[in-house]
This record gives C-alpha cells, structure tokens and sequence, in this order.
C-alpha cells in the first residue's frame, strides 16, 4: 500500500530527520501493510520505509550526504536504479530511529 503525506504534514519526521530539509515542500510516500488509525493502528514493520520525492539529482545527493553526516546509515548510495526503472534515482539511508528513509527522483527516460 502506498500513501501520500505532503511533508509539511509529517511533524514528527520534519524535526526528527534534519537530512530530509533539502526536500522540504515534496511528497513523502510510506509504504504501509495497514490503513488501521488510532487504537487500531499499528507500527509499521519489516519492508516499511518512506520516501520523499526529490525535485533534483542533486537533492537525492544532498539528501544522502547530510543524513550520513548526522549519524544515519548507508542503505544504498545515490544512483540509478534499473532494477525499478531506468528513470529512477535513488538513495537509500537508515535514520536514527532505525527507519529506512529514501529520496527519490522519478526522471523521464527518452529513448
């Protein structure tokens, strides 16, 4: 399942994730195996991880580079992935909170 939560909406993750300020004003997207809310909600588990749409290759750089710069884990460098698409760069970290956090620019493939 996949959600859209516009970032400005996701106070907890703007304060928590200084490395996601480059992609302020972009869409998050987390995947979720559960649409329950309030007591029925659950945390999210394994596979769970949110990605902000980046405006730029560079921003996605940008994006890795701070959150290795303020503790988070390599996941996955910036780069194509063309086992997703030929379109899509990528960069993959792990947040403090153990999150898996992804910046992603979704490029239009001519050809």
């Amino acid at each position: 399942m996949h959600r859209w939560l516009r970032l400005a909406t996701c106070g907890s993750l703007k304060t928590n994730a200084p490395f996601a300020t480059g992609l302020k004003g972009s869409k998050a997207r987390h995947h979720s195996q559960s649409s329950s809310t309030g007591a029925e909600a659950k945390s999210p588990g394994p596979g769970f991880h949110i990605a902000f749409r980046a405006p730029t290759r560079e921003a996605v750089d940008r994006f890795h580079a701070a959150a290795l710069s303020t503790g988070g884990v390599d996941e996955g460098p910036p780069g194509i992935r063309e086992s997703y698409d030929l379109g899509y760069y990528a960069a993959f970290v792990r947040d403090l909170d153990g999150h898996r956090v992804e910046a992603v620019l979704h490029e239009q493939v001519i050809g």
